[in-house]
């Protein structure tokens, strides 16, 4: 991956990315949606013929990193506050649900950990 290559596929994105954030805040809805559309319409401006996986990789990682820390800018502490009881009961309701969901498969296939 040369260095060039990386800063202009980068440049891309991120000219992208705040031009689609703009237009989903002038629709007034989740800045998240920007996000998620920036990265599929960006998969169509990369050269599919040439494409270099680890540059792929690369921006996929720090397209992540990206994502989670804007959303973690626009969380508000209050509202967790708020609903905290609620999340915290159904995390832990799905999370032993999943578990023994998981088991039961296990052990229909006969599998042991």
């Amino acid at each position: 991956m040369t260095s060039a290559s990386f800063l202009t596929d980068f440049g891309i994105l991120f000219l992208l990315v705040v031009f689609l954030s703009l237009i989903v805040k002038v629709f007034k809805q989740p800045i998240i949606i920007g996000y998620v559309l920036s990265g599929f319409l960006f998969t169509f401006v990369l050269d599919i013929s040439g494409f270099n996986e680890d540059l792929v990789l690369v921006l996929a990682e720090l397209g992540i990193t990206f994502l989670l820390f804007f959303m973690g800018l626009e969380f508000d502490l209050h509202s967790l506050k708020y609903f905290g009881k609620e999340i915290l009961i159904a995390t832990f309701v799905q999370s032993i649900l999943f578990f023994l969901i998981v088991i039961f498969w296990l052990f229909l296939l006969d599998l042991r950990f």
